[in-house]
């Protein structure tokens, strides 16, 4: 979720800034490929707003939208040639909707984890998930990535709440 948190904040950002050379887009001045290609990444995908940025010749979209009522993002590229790569995608999956392999993989890493939010991210080429939720009574995250071999690599984090902060 914080990898998600992060992406969203960024695009926001650079949504009302457009700084950076990045340029806001009216959604109907996405190209009809570009937006193809979102939706073969991310079935369902429809954009709520888009910005573009030219570097080297290349052209990058980040497209910020919902997949089923879920946040989502995706960042296209597009070359000098014309070839469209999807660089990253990033979408809020509802926690029935886990893999009960992710799920498993969480749960080992953090035992008595309760799941209460998720997020799936692939960048080039690799899937990981954020799992938030709580174990023992405390605010936990689990970062969970999808190894080359089908295994799974684990990282545990602990949120400190705003009155343990307070502290």
């Amino acid at each position: 979720m914080r990898l998600f948190l992060v992406i969203l904040t960024t695009t926001l950002a650079s949504f009302a800034s457009c700084e950076e050379g990045a340029t806001k887009l009216a959604l109907d001045k996405i190209p009809a490929s570009v937006t193809a290609a979102a939706v073969a990444a991310l079935p369902g995908f429809t954009a709520a707003s888009a910005t573009s940025e030219v570097e080297d010749g290349n052209t990058s979209y980040d497209l910020l939208g919902k997949v089923a009522g879920k946040e989502a993002t995706v960042e296209v590229e597009v070359d000098a040639k014309g070839k469209i790569t999807i660089e990253a995608t990033d979408v809020e999956v509802a926690v029935d909707q886990i893999p009960a392999a992710i799920k498993a993989a969480a749960i080992k890493a953090a035992p008595g984890l309760q799941i209460t939010e998720a997020d799936r991210e692939t960048e080039d080429g690799k899937t990981s998930w954020t799992l938030e939720g709580t174990q023992a009574g405390k605010k936990v995250e689990v970062e969970v990535e999808v190894k080359a071999d089908g295994s799974f690599e684990t990282d545990v984090e602990s949120k400190e709440t705003e009155a343990e902060k307070a502290k």
